[in-house]
């Protein structure tokens, strides 16, 4: 009902009755507003897994190969490759690189073409056949590993020993037996030019006997290969 203020009686306490303590509203929080239409809640895409792990696969792969191929670039490649498809140089490096063993690769590399040129003595052909590569494909490995001028002086270092040879017997010996080393050094023609020079006077006594090469061995106490070379090179060069 209705009425005027003075209808109403103030509260008050009861005698007797002790107050209680002062009661607090429970704040709550405010409900978030609904929103039409609103997408749902992005989620993180999924972590993707580590490629660690292959890149360490890889590497023990390339490393085995190492150990039991060496680092030989054609044996590789075949190795790596699909049937009759060997890999190119490019992707071959690549594969290294990748697996972290770049360095690696060429540090072998440098020590394997030290060694080849030093048990062929300076021959490049024999050096890009043990290889499997052009000479080309040498010159141009050579000059990767930056080893150019190195090789090129163990090159020069064996031709000063070839010039040195002793006369008659190591000399004639390194033309009759050694013809494709001296010719990879660029030195046969030199060589022979100057055995020509050195022999020009026996081979004028010797030329006229019965048998020039049987002459030549006595004279020069060189043995039949040496005296034959030697009889072709001063046949050559003296006008019939």
């Amino acid at each position: 009902m209705r009425g005027v203020p003075g209808d109403v009686p103030r509260a008050r306490q009861l005698p007797g009755v002790a107050s209680g303590p002062p009661v607090r509203r429970r704040a709550h929080p405010p409900e978030p507003a609904a929103t039409l239409g609103a997408p749902p809640e992005a989620t993180a895409p999924p972590a993707e897994p580590s490629a660690a792990p292959d890149v360490a696969a890889q590497a023990k792969k390339l490393r085995t190969l190492l150990g039991e191929i060496g680092p030989r670039r054609r044996a590789l490649a075949k190795e790596l490759g699909s049937k009759g498809r060997p890999l190119s140089t490019p992707v071959l490096l690549a594969r290294f690189r990748a697996a972290g063993l770049e360095r690696e690769l060429g540090q072998r590399e440098r020590d394997l073409l030290r060694a080849l040129f030093a048990r062929h003595r300076g021959g490049e052909r024999k050096v890009a056949g043990d290889l499997e590569l052009s000479l080309d494909e040498l010159k141009t490995l050579v000059r990767e590993r930056g080893l150019a001028r190195e090789i090129e002086a163990m090159r020069e270092r064996y031709r000063g020993e070839a010039r040195k040879a002793d006369w008659p017997s190591a000399q004639l010996s390194n033309l009759a037996l050694r013809r494709a080393w001296l010719e990879d050094l660029g030195i046969h023609a030199e060589l022979s030019s100057g055995a020509v020079q050195r022999a020009g006077r026996v081979w004028e006594k010797a030329r006229r006997s019965k048998d020039p090469v049987q002459a030549l061995r006595r004279e020069l106490r060189i043995g039949p290969a040496e005296a034959r070379v030697l009889r072709d090179l001063l046949s050559r060069s003296t006008p019939a």
